[in-house]
């Protein structure tokens, strides 16, 4: 009776060992699939259009952070930056930029999706933007930041810089919470053909908050520019 009951425990122990290898064979990576609504893959653009970019993200668990940045793969700059947080399993998201190009220019959207695991995933698509305004408009990079999320309590340091070939007239920097101004800077410009902004700021929130930052420029020919980028900042 005893050998039976032993016989009886290892087909058990068998048993769940088979199951459990099953179950591993199903287990599958959270790799998210990005569907690109709008451009279509190598949509021809001029300067002049508004460049609407709809991308629908989908994840077995939840996305998290998320970011969609746009690269002039001609000229080797960054174009567009825009940075998303979702605590849900899809995220659609609507974005438009007017694309500023100094020659025909090839570009790219890059999505860059990162989960709660730290696991980060890209996709791109194509498009192109031909050359069609010859003024040629102030350059603005954005230094810092460049992370997609934040803490409460951390500083914030803000770097940028504008260049010209033409003189500049004036320029501004503001950051926005939940589309309330908490910092507004506009320096004086006048005469200058470069300028950094160099600044920072603690984070101080009551709950989650998204934050936008806009860098704007204008020579004084009254040729403007304008880049944003944002955040999400967790409480």
């Amino acid at each position: 009776m005893k050998k039976n009951y032993i016989k009886i425990e290892a087909a058990l122990v068998l048993f769940l060992l088979i199951i459990a290898c099953n179950k591993d064979v199903h287990i599958t990576s959270d790799i998210p699939t990005v569907t690109f609504v709008t451009p279509s893959v190598n949509k021809v653009y001029v300067e002049s259009d508004i460049v609407i970019i709809k991308i629908k993200i989908e994840a077995i668990n939840e996305i998290h952070d998320y970011s969609v940045q746009v690269m002039n793969l001609t000229e080797g700059t960054e174009s567009y930056m825009y940075y998303g947080h979702s605590d849900k399993n899809v995220a659609l998201t609507e974005v438009n930029f007017i694309p500023n190009v100094n020659m025909d220019a090839e570009m790219q959207i890059v999505v860059t999706t990162l989960n709660h695991n730290g696991e980060k995933y890209v996709t791109t698509q194509n498009f192109k933007v031909l050359n069609t305004i010859k003024n040629t408009k102030p350059t603005i990079e954005i230094l810092s930041p460049t992370d997609m999320s934040f803490n409460n309590g951390d500083i914030l340091n803000i770097k940028a810089s504008i260049s010209h070939v033409d003189f500049l007239e004036k320029a501004f920097l503001i950051l926005l919470q939940n589309n309330d101004t908490i910092l507004n800077l506009k320096p004086n410009v006048i005469g200058l053909k470069n300028y950094t902004f160099d600044t920072s700021y603690t984070i101080n929130i009551m709950a989650d908050a998204n934050f936008n930052l806009m860098l704007g420029v204008t020579d004084n020919n009254e040729i403007s520019n304008l880049k944003t980028t944002n955040f999400h900042v967790h409480r």
